[in-house]
């Protein structure tokens, strides 16, 4: 093999490898729900999803915010957290308390 095929193994190699570890820097977590007011109609409008490390006083760990503005279509949410602005980045084995927010309640 030549030395000039070798370089380019090399190289190629590494951009391989530089792109594998991009594409797997940030988690994703599906999420899916049917969502009903207190008089049992589906709901209709925004959720917003808190990760924290603890059940109380943890560290947020991931926010939504504006990510799932109208997102719940007749009380029904299908959603791919860390696809949107904030990225998801949480440690595999490790417990997390989500907490789940509908039109801000």
């Amino acid at each position: 093999m030549g030395k000039n095929n070798l370089i380019w193994i090399i190289i190629a190699l590494f951009v391989f490898l530089i792109t594998m570890h991009n594409a797997h820097s940030s988690d994703l977590l599906a999420l899916e729900a049917n969502i009903f007011d207190s008089n049992g109609d589906p709901a209709e409008g925004n959720l917003t999803v808190e990760i924290y490390n603890a059940a109380s006083s943890g560290a947020l760990m991931y926010n939504s915010t504006d990510d799932f503005i109208n997102n719940i279509t007749d009380g029904k949410v299908d959603i791919m957290l860390g696809s949107g602005a904030n990225k998801l980045d949480l440690a595999y084995g490790a417990r997390y308390y989500m907490e789940i927010y509908v039109n801000n309640e």
